[in-house]
């Protein structure tokens, strides 16, 4: 066993464009035992991440140039800085800034100003957290904040498209999947949270060495997914649209099934505002009898 005085120091990169608080937080973590590196705008954290991966980043929301939420976004959507942690600080002025569009979710989020045991305590947190996802095998992590507003869900489907791009997934699977998370976001904007933009849905991406797992939480009351008379019902999938058109209600309501048919596993929470879909690695590509997902899904 390594001597504790002898293990390496977990190395985080501080990104930080206020040198007075750059230096302060720098100081604090290295006399907590970390090892820390600082630069001052998102391009150099960019470059800085390129030459070595840090252990996790702490990163300041307003940049100069590029902003917070687009490093994020960049360091969670490649495979090789994915699974790094990122503690986002954010000021209370610019709490209005989460609130808009479709955001690649930091892992923390830390408003400033804040105590130095609390950066440091979530910073331990963050990393046991890396720890315990290289035990459970996990090859890749993502979460999207995103706005009650239907739009907002191309630039999720663009997104998810970027994931897919480097895997051996059959692109007849990852139409599939991607029809029935964006369904399933559809319908948490629609009927979880009424359309409210205030209100936000979460959508968790994670693959292991078995499966994709997405999960989709939205902030409303929840429903019962096996109680709604204007859905689609498996034994006649066509009857809800006569009723669905009186109320108004968009013509997509064989969502849910066609999800279940295309996933390998459905399941909603007791509340039923949290749906979680599974596709098995195992059974990709294989030429079971479901439908082809409706065209709009690139």
């Amino acid at each position: 066993m390594i001597p504790v005085s002898e293990q390496p120091r977990p190395r985080i990169l501080v990104v930080e464009d206020d040198p007075d608080a750059s230096e302060m937080i720098r100081q604090m973590l290295d006399l907590s035992g970390f090892e820390c590196s600082a630069v001052g705008t998102g391009e150099k954290a960019l470059e800085a991440v390129k030459g070595s991966c840090p252990d996790a980043i702490v990163l300041d929301l307003m940049l100069p140039g590029i902003d917070g939420f687009a490093v994020c976004e960049r360091l969670k959507m490649q495979r090789e800085t994915n699974l790094v942690p990122v503690l986002m600080l954010t000021a209370l002025d610019r709490s209005e800034d989460m609130l808009k569009g479709v955001r690649v979710g930091a892992n923390y989020y830390m408003t400033k100003p804040f105590k130095g045991e609390e950066l440091v305590e979530r910073l331990r947190e963050l990393l046991r957290w890396k720890g315990e996802m290289a035990d459970k095998g996990v090859q890749g992590t993502v979460t999207f904040d995103v706005e009650s507003d239907l739009r907002y869900l191309d630039d999720v489907n663009k997104m998810l498209t970027s994931l897919f791009e480097h895997t051996k997934i059959p692109d007849r699977d990852v139409h599939r999947i991607k029809y029935a998370v964006l369904e399933m976001g559809h319908n948490a904007i629609e009927w979880g949270n009424r359309n409210r933009r205030k209100c936000r849905i979460r959508l968790s991406y994670m693959v292991d060495s078995e499966k994709l797992t997405f999960v989709v939480e939205d902030q409303g009351e929840g429903f019962d997914p096996n109680n709604v008379p204007h859905a689609a019902k498996p034994d006649d999938p066509l009857a809800h649209l006569s009723l669905r058109e009186k109320l108004g209600i968009r013509t997509g309501g064989f969502g849910i099934l066609l999800s279940k048919a295309f996933m390998d596993e459905v399941r909603y929470n007791e509340r039923g505002n949290t749906v979680t879909l599974v596709k098995y690695l195992s059974r990709l590509g294989a030429s079971e009898e479901a439908p082809p997902a409706p065209a709009g899904v690139g």
